[in-house]
């Protein structure tokens, strides 16, 4: 259906609605444009069905125009072939060519469009009328079989102009996008809108907009929201015509309130392309009580639309880290960050971690009054509170109660990528807008147990050993350069893909790669809840944290344990789809699926390798015979020989662990955070790609 309403065509000039050279009435009509002449609209039409030329055409003089209208193409739609836009009773002392341009002559031309402007007007040989008032004003909406328009009255006269016309088939319009309504210079919703073509902004059109009218500066205004866009909307030059001055999306409000007979406004809008503070604030007109009612019952509507099921004012804890990434998170927090959470009214309690292992004592003492901890920084710090909460004698309330939500602010940034997207994830603005606005949604962590000492660490996003563990803690002095250091400690391995002394066990493995690919595709995301741990008593102590299968035997002869028998270059083990934003390792894992998504690499040529990097960030190595995806709920990895210094190197979540027997297992749904998707984000192009290669058999990838 079409995004627009009546009651919002006032809002359009002239100009919007019939082009420059007919707004003469009095006049015969000129074109410069090629085409035909554009049609008139008058109140009342009289017609005349006749044959021209042996095809249904139709003459209609209302009183104060008269057309001649003939099938155009091969459709059911009559154009006007002949119009002329004076005095119908004047007629009879003009020659033809008086009534169209020169260029026009030849009447049995198809109509043309070339010039820029609204959509004109489509002429159908029935019409289904219905007249109406729009603002107290006669109107007529009209949709026949293939088109669908609204008619308001043009200036002081009794012609009906089209104020919205689409041409489309009436019965296909619901399918119609913003795209077709308005010029592709307003597509972008969040900015204000632009118009490189003469004339003023065109408006924006919702499918209902609450509005209420205010003074800016003095001027009459009028602030408007829908169910997705927010406007401030003010006088055009000198004219009484009201247009968008500002417009974002409705979810982008971070608070209304009236106080003072002044509404305040407190939004995100794009500005040169990135997401800024802005402040609306306008005078109520009238002081009397039953405008500030309304005022006060608007920006309650408008906090409403903007929240929906989400609580406002959020009691956040706040971490930043000054040494994450570049060491720019004290800057972005205090001149970007800071302004939107006291905009938005949240509760902050802001730490600037001062060493190593800072979050973690916080996150072991941190009382569970607040709605969620907030980390500014890069992965380390969102590792540290895991393994502070994992700590704690309530740490099944902890893990319940206190979302752990990431603001980026350092090299890699994946607990970010993955909630929020590769687009949006290294943008902190954004960032902050899902920690107010953000869902809870519940992730999948994984215990990670020394087997010798039965020392247990806690990871959210990966398990490394060989050449990934290699690259990732091998370039922990090159964090200065950001991301850049994984591909330096990729290229250092380059030179050396000989497989790795280590033995890897699965318990039931989920291993065939096509009907994981095809269970990814088919099956909805499965629909998180908080995590069901052993132990009724919320308050019981950390061993309900304790990992089911650590005691089983995986030696041969245990059925529910598979040993990987070929050579391996690196294992990666992990629970959300990228753990780079140039890596995209685990594509078809889903948030709260309850598998850790396992990768045994063999070693490949360094052609092969090479090639992978390129395809590292769509997720396609996935799709190499070399590269053996499986998901599992536990697995082990033994060192079976001595290794050179360098390669003795297990990680957790980027961070490094002794480099001996480990026993992983997936903790499902343990970990809660705020997501404005509902899900961890992957491009849609790899599902793409999985289609093809999975339908209907599957087709490995081969460099």
């Amino acid at each position: 259906m079409a995004t627009t309403i009546a009651d919002q065509v006032a809002s359009l000039s002239h100009e919007d609605l019939v082009p420059q050279e007919l707004v003469q009435v009095d006049s015969a009509p000129t074109q410069t444009a090629p085409g035909p002449p554009r049609t008139r609209f008058a109140s009342a039409w009289s017609t005349m069905p006749v044959l021209v030329d042996g095809i249904a055409a139709m003459p209609r003089p209302p009183t104060d125009a008269v057309e001649v209208l003939r099938k155009w193409q091969d459709s059911s739609i009559l154009r006007p072939a002949l119009s002329t836009t004076t005095i119908a009773n004047q007629v009879a002392s003009l020659s033809h060519e008086d009534l169209v341009p020169q260029e026009l002559v030849q009447v049995d031309s198809a109509p043309t469009q070339t010039a820029p402007g609204p959509p004109r007007t489509r002429f159908a040989s029935a019409w289904s009328t219905m007249p109406v008032l729009v603002d107290g004003i006669a109107a007529m909406p009209r949709p026949p079989t293939d088109v669908v328009e609204v008619l308001r009255k043009w200036q002081d006269s009794s012609i009906l102009r089209p104020a919205l016309s689409t041409t489309t088939i009436a019965d296909q319009v619901a399918s119609l996008s913003h795209e077709d309504l308005v010029p592709q210079e307003l597509v972008q919703v969040d900015s204000a809108p632009t118009q490189t073509a003469p004339g003023p902004p065109r408006t924006r059109f919702a499918s209902a907009w609450s509005t209420m009218p205010v003074l800016i500066d003095g001027i009459a205004a009028m602030l408007r929201f829908s169910t997705d866009v927010v406007e401030v909307l003010r006088k055009w030059r000198d004219s009484s015509i009201l247009r968008p001055a500002l417009s974002t999306h409705v979810n982008h409000v971070l608070n209304a309130e009236v106080k003072d007979r002044e509404i305040s406004i407190s939004l995100l809008a794009l500005k040169s392309g990135k997401l800024s503070l802005v402040h609306v604030e306008a005078e109520i007109p009238d002081p009397e009580a039953a405008q500030v009612k309304q005022a006060t019952e608007w920006a309650a509507g408008l906090m409403q639309a903007a929240y929906v099921d989400v609580q406002p004012r959020r009691t956040f804890k706040i971490l930043v880290n000054p040494m994450s990434g570049k060491g720019q998170a004290p800057k972005i927090f205090d001149k970007q960050l800071r302004p939107i959470f006291e905009a938005a009214r949240c509760s902050i309690d802001v730490t600037y971690t001062t060493h190593s292992g800072h979050g973690k004592e916080i996150a072991a003492t941190l009382p569970l009054t607040y709605d969620a901890i907030i980390t500014i920084s890069g992965d380390g710090l969102p590792y540290e509170v895991i393994n502070g909460f994992a700590e704690r004698k309530d740490a099944r309330l902890a893990f319940q109660k206190v979302s752990v939500v990431p603001i980026p602010g350092g090299s890699a940034n994946a607990f970010s990528i993955n909630i929020l997207g590769v687009k949006d994830a290294f943008e902190p603005v954004y960032a902050t807008l899902n920690a107010i606005k953000g869902k809870p949604m519940q992730l999948d962590l994984a215990s990670v147990t020394m087997m010798n000492t039965r020392q247990t660490v806690y990871g959210f996003l990966s398990v490394a050993a060989g050449l990934m563990a290699e690259l990732d803690i091998g370039t922990e002095n090159m964090r200065w350069i950001g991301e850049t250091r994984f591909i330096i400690g990729f290229l250092r391995g380059f030179f050396n893909l000989a497989p790795r002394n280590l033995r890897v066990t699965i318990r039931k493995p989920e291993g065939d790669k096509a009907q994981v690919a095809r269970s990814f595709l088919n099956n909805p995301p499965p629909n998180c809840t908080p995590a069901s741990l052993t132990g009724a008593d919320e308050h019981a102590p950390v061993d309900i944290l304790r990992p089911s299968f650590i005691d089983e035997d995986d030696a041969e002869g245990n059925q529910d344990w598979v040993t990987f028998d070929k050579g391996i270059s690196y294992v990666y083990a992990g629970l959300m789809p990228y753990v780079a934003r140039e890596l995209m390792e685990f594509p078809v894992k889903q948030a709260c699926d309850g598998f850790i998504h396992l990768v045994l690499q063999e070693p490949e040529t360094r052609s092969t390798m090479l090639k992978g990097i390129s395809r590292g960030p769509r997720g396609e190595t996935f799709f190499l015979e070399s590269h053996h995806y499986m998901k599992t709920r536990a697995l082990r990895v033994t060192p079976v020989a001595p290794t050179i210094k360098g390669r003795d190197i297990f990680a957790v979540d980027g961070e490094r662990i002794p480099y001996e027997s480990f026993h992983m297992e997936v903790h499902t749904g343990l970990l809660r955070t705020f997501s404005m998707h509902g899900e961890l984000l992957i491009p849609d192009s790899f599902k793409e790609v999985a289609k093809k290669r999975t339908s209907p058999e599957w087709v490995p990838l081969k460099y």
